[in-house]
């Protein structure tokens, strides 16, 4: 005896992207408390100390402190959405995945899609910052192109960020939004966001990759790999939003029902790149203003390091021993030169006969 419910498999696949997108919101709500609680107890202990005590500590902490705030609003809202159309409203008509798309302008879900939007503003806002720490040893002009062009598309992200709560929360929008008498901000927002986060990666990675090949090219393959890992680019720029941003708007443009399951859990995942970048900044690992001074310093001491070296050979070396040295080699250049001198007459006088 078969106990499927009465519905198309359509509404079966919907039904279960939107299920397993809200478990991997909870997955994703229990890293960012993981990280949370790191960053929390590392900046409470620089800021209790006097000499660690800085501005920046105090606004990293209210920042970590906003965005566990949003990603806490996300998971408890997105959950208690989930359940009206799984558990108070299972029998409405096309089953709870038709609930949550028809009933998509209810409280419950609107204050779940605000902390989506925000926790994107308050990441590309990290990420351009760490773009423009990573840009301040360049030339002016440099750093207002590096940071123009993602600027102007943030604004344009923050626009349309505004326009999708707006249309989110009317009574006759839908999570896809493709009715006909309307005009879908979903993809139109997502994708700019996106927009934002790849360029910026591709600035800071650019970068990084460049600054690798300076430190490699002077102090050999092993030195400043903290900065220039694999898991160090991926974290300073953020590629994981980036990832997960795809997974979303590829299956929405195709309009697979696997778009449901990345959409729930994007705004943890964007407060999860934020927090990793932060973290990596209190280990002292990222990229501060004083890196480049700072392995200009090395390289200069490298290279003073080697002319000591030096001098200390010649120094340890008796002046009498080099002078022979020299001599030996004036003699055996002699030598050659009398030979090939030799050689050349020999081959004249066989060329004259």
């Amino acid at each position: 005896m078969s106990w499927r419910p009465d519905e198309s498999s359509v509404q079966l696949e919907t039904e279960t992207a939107w299920l397993q997108g809200c478990v991997l919101t909870g997955v994703a709500y229990g890293v960012v408390l993981m990280l949370v609680t790191m960053c929390i107890q590392t900046l409470w202990a620089r800021i209790r100390t006097p000499s660690t005590r800085t501005r920046k500590s105090v606004f990293l902490l209210f920042y970590v402190i906003v965005i566990a705030m949003l990603a806490t609003i996300l998971f408890v809202t997105n959950t208690a959405f989930v359940q009206m159309g799984f558990i108070n409203n299972r029998n409405y008509p096309g089953g709870p995945a038709a609930y949550i798309e028809t009933m998509f302008s209810v409280p419950d879900n609107v204050a779940s899609c605000v902390p989506i939007v925000l926790a994107n503003w308050f990441g590309n806002s990290l990420m351009l910052w760490r773009c423009m720490i990573i840009y301040k040893d360049c030339k002016i002009r440099t750093k207002v192109l590096v940071v123009a062009l993602p600027g102007v598309i943030l604004m344009g992200s923050i626009a349309l960020g505004i326009l999708w709560l707006i249309q989110v929360s009317s009574p006759r929008s839908s999570p896809a939004l493709n009715a006909a008498t309307g005009i879908s901000y979903t993809a139109s927002y997502f994708g700019v966001a996106l927009a934002v986060n790849i360029s910026v990666t591709l600035l800071i990675v650019s970068r990084l990759l460049l600054h690798r090949h300076r430190v490699t090219k002077v102090f050999g393959s092993g030195r400043g790999s903290h900065y220039t890992s694999i898991a160090a680019i991926i974290v300073e720029s953020a590629s994981l939003y980036s990832v997960f941003s795809l997974l979303f708007l590829i299956p929405f443009g195709l309009n697979n029902p696997v778009s449901n399951t990345f959409l729930q859990i994007l705004g943890e995942v964007d407060i999860i790149a934020s927090l990793l970048i932060i973290y990596r900044v209190l280990q002292g690992k990222a990229w501060s203003n004083d890196t480049p001074t700072k392995w200009q310093v090395h390289s200069g001491n490298e290279r003073s390091v080697r002319m000591d070296r030096l001098s200390a050979t010649r120094t340890a070396t008796p002046d009498s021993q080099i002078g022979a040295h020299l001599d030996a080699m004036e003699i055996k250049v002699d030598v050659q030169v009398e030979v090939d001198s030799s050689d050349i007459l020999r081959d004249r006088k066989d060329a004259r006969c």
